[in-house]
């Protein structure tokens, strides 16, 4: 073992007997369900499911909704086999629970010391891992191929800095990555990063997200009536994933369109709506918050998206998206397959660098702009351009095909394993 990962393990020894209280504090910002506490010790587990069990890792919403969908795919291949997903946030596990595949389970991911690793991997006996895009727990992964347990990272997805770091720690990065029987990288950075630092070829095969992308005239059951008041507006715009500063920067450019046009404002983290609340009453726009039901006959101009789980009824509400993450450096910008996906014009900031190959390849598309700064998004909202569907129809084709074929090396590793 590298002095890097021995002197990580002891570190996470160290942090033991911190867990409770560390726990707790997260609990009262409302970051964990206290009911979950001895999950994350991996404690008293529920039992086991009969016959074979893939235990699927991703932090939060997005890489557990791909997950989600991977194992839908999974199960038309092998009726069988049930799921365990596990996730680090409390919004992506109130999902997971909402969506559970029939005989799947949900629990938190346990803390990442020796201990509660090993018995997770002994209580689970998984027969196959799958983390998804840069969720990297050492002592997991350990544990899990201590056991036999083969490995794999789906949509592996890491920024530059975090593979210099890793690079720094070469020695650490080979053993942690080389556990993997399988990696599959979403973008080019990540592929040719992760060939340099294992020593062996990995597959770019771009973001498997777009393979499960819902297109807007599938979605039947999102229509402006759902949301009261809206209903009635000429023009919605829906504000998607913001961070602190793009709320004002949106808002500044709402006021300058007609007064029958409505805003929809979803942070990125909902404990932020109060903020977001004293920017509007500052501005002087009138607003509900969706977790109090919703507009209200008082005809609001705003909604504040403060709960989970509703994007897809914000997105299909929507004439137009604005994508938060890029106008805020270091944040590296959002996916913005979903709302092309609703065949909405989306558009976003110029700070991109998480999804540099995705907007590279949808760079010809029609409906997906830059805008640099306030002018632009102006310009661009009273100049709309529709999203080009075919174009986007034979991207997804593309995607769908290069899910297939992950679908049939999992299912290999799955072989592999049964053949132990």
């Amino acid at each position: 073992m590298s002095l890097a990962l021995s002197l990580y393990r002891w570190v996470m020894v160290g942090l033991s007997p911190f867990s409770a209280p560390l726990f707790y504090r997260r609990v009262r910002k409302g970051k964990e369900d206290v009911g979950k506490f001895y999950q994350r010790l991996a404690r008293d587990l529920p039992p086991r499911p009969v016959g074979e069990l893939i235990w699927m890792h991703g932090a939060s919403l997005g890489e557990s909704r791909l997950l989600l969908n991977l194992s839908r795919a999974l199960l038309q291949r092998r009726p069988k086999v049930r799921f365990l997903f596990t996730s680090q946030t409390k919004s992506s596990a109130d999902m997971i629970a909402a969506n559970l595949p029939e005989g799947a389970l949900h629990q938190m991911l346990p803390f990442d010391t020796p201990s509660a690793a090993q018995r997770f991997v002994t209580h689970w006996r998984p027969d196959l891992c799958l983390f998804a895009e840069s969720e990297i727990w050492p002592n997991l992964i350990e544990a899990a191929a201590r056991a036999g347990v083969p490995l794999g990272l789906l949509n592996a997805r890491m920024r530059p800095k975090s593979l210099q770091t890793w690079r720094r720690f070469a020695k650490a990065g080979r053993a942690v990555f080389g556990q993997f029987s399988l990696i599959l990288a979403a973008d080019q950075t990540t592929a040719t990063g992760l060939s340099a630092l294992t020593g062996r070829k990995i597959e770019y095969v771009g973001d498997l997200k777009a393979a499960f992308v819902p297109q807007r005239h599938t979605e039947t059951a999102y229509e402006k009536s759902s949301l009261g008041i809206f209903k009635e507006a000429d023009f919605v715009l829906l504000a998607a994933s913001t961070h602190p500063g793009e709320e004002a920067f949106v808002i500044e450019a709402f006021r300058q369109l007609d007064g029958e046009a409505r805003l929809i404002i979803a942070p990125r983290h909902i404990d932020r709506a109060d903020g977001i609340c004293a920017e509007l009453e500052r501005a002087d726009l009138s607003y509900t918050r969706f977790s109090s039901g919703g507009p209200s006959e008082a005809s609001p101009r705003v909604l504040i998206a403060d709960t989970y789980g509703q994007m897809n009824r914000f997105y299909a509400l929507a004439d137009c998206v604005y994508l938060g993450g890029a106008h805020c450096p270091g944040i590296g910008g959002h996916n913005p397959l979903e709302p092309i996906g609703f065949l909405k014009p989306t558009l976003t900031g110029p700070y991109t660098d998480n999804f540099t190959d995705l907007y590279a390849e949808l760079g010809d598309l029609k409906g997906l702009a830059i805008v640099r700064d306030q002018t632009e998004l102006i310009a661009q909202l009273n100049a709309l351009c529709p999203v080009d569907a075919a174009g986007l129809e034979t991207f997804i084709a593309k995607r769908r095909g290069q899910m297939e074929q992950c679908l049939d090396q999992v299912i290999g590793l799955l072989e592999q394993e049964g053949d132990l």
